[in-house]
């Protein structure tokens, strides 16, 4: 349920316990992904996989458009129509609540753009699903999804704004960090702490495209010079300006503020946000502190302490009730098409 309508609502968010369990969540994945990458499969991954075979199947229309090619509502009726037996399929899950965060990660068919609200329904996605014990929490898993999972993601993403010419939503045009993404450069400056490269290496387009498996910044950065013409100065300067920041501490910082600031303290885009009970809006908790018990991480994170879901390893919230379901219609339109209904 949408529940931002004035700028007060968004002072409001900011002390509701959906605002800490979404930066609580990016915090703890900041927190793992320096680690060691494995060669495991989640479900999300699958299910991820699956919607990338299934975007051969609806190619771009043969009229051309400088942006937003309506073709991509084809694949958008594909997703909405077949999310939930996907999410039945590859994580055991049939949740209204879940599939609308899964619907909302991938851009809007009616505007036909893309932008940071999409992605933080992605962020609530995973956040949801943890709740739910679909994916772990533990620092291995959390380590595989900042290195495999969200990767995934944005690739998919990518693949979509290229083949669709997706409009930036919200975007800050050439003095915005990003047309379309946040997160990659706040989870890739994590990955980033221990690297004996310094920022300023994002300012090379050649080093960027060499280095894309290397850190999701560098993913980022590289996508950027893809898409866009002319030099790197020109074309995303504040970009080019923090690759003059001299350590990916002080990037790291910067990023989660960013962040705060300009994604999750913006009305034009927070103001799509679906509450759920896995991101409730609730009676406003006290005002936001900063945790200093983490560095360098946490101190850039507003967070009500006490609030955030799945801070010990493994712990899932209670949220779903217990007790028989009734199999939903279109996973068991899905289970008869496959020959699974018994």
């Amino acid at each position: 349920m949408k529940r931002i309508r004035t700028e007060a609502d968004v002072a409001t968010f900011l002390r509701t316990s959906a605002y800490s369990r979404l930066t609580h969540r990016l915090q703890t994945l900041c927190r793992e992904a320096r680690g060691a990458a494995d060669h495991g499969n989640t479900g999300l991954d699958g299910l991820l996989e699956e919607l990338n075979k299934a975007l051969d199947n609806y190619p771009p229309g043969n009229t051309k458009h400088r942006f937003g090619d309506p073709s991509v509502r084809d694949w958008h009726a594909f997703l909405k129509e077949h999310g939930m037996p996907l999410l039945f399929r590859h994580l055991n899950i049939t949740d209204e609540d879940v599939l609308t965060y899964l619907l909302g990660a991938f851009g809007s068919p009616e505007r036909l753009d893309y932008g940071t609200g999409h992605e933080l329904s992605f962020l609530a996605l995973v956040e949801a699903l943890m709740q739910l014990g679909a994916l772990a929490t533990d620092a291995n898993a959390l380590t595989h999804i900042c290195k495999r999972t969200v990767r995934t993601y944005f690739s998919l993403v990518q693949r979509l704004i290229k083949t669709y010419k997706l409009e930036p939503a919200g975007s800050h045009g050439v003095w915005g960090l990003d047309d379309h993404f946040a997160i990659p450069y706040i989870i890739g400056a994590a990955e980033l702490l221990d690297s004996e490269l310094q920022p300023s290496i994002t300012a090379d387009k050649a080093a960027m495209e060499s280095r894309r498996a290397d850190s999701l910044y560098f993913e980022a950065v590289a996508f950027v010079n893809e898409v866009k013409k002319g030099p790197f100065w020109e074309h995303s300067p504040m970009l080019y300006d923090i690759s003059a920041v001299p350590s990916w501490q002080k990037v790291a910082s910067g990023m989660h503020k960013l962040y705060a600031a300009e994604v999750l303290g913006k009305f034009p885009v927070i103001q799509h946000f679906a509450f759920t009970r896995f991101l409730p809006w609730d009676a406003p908790l006290r005002p936001i502190e900063p945790d200093i018990t983490q560095q360098p991480l946490a101190n850039t994170i507003g967070m009500a302490t006490g609030v955030g879901v799945g801070g010990a390893a493994g712990t899932v919230a209670p949220f779903e009730a217990s007790g028989a379901r009734t199999v939903h219609p279109k996973v068991l339109a899905d289970m008869r098409r496959r020959g699974e209904s018994g």
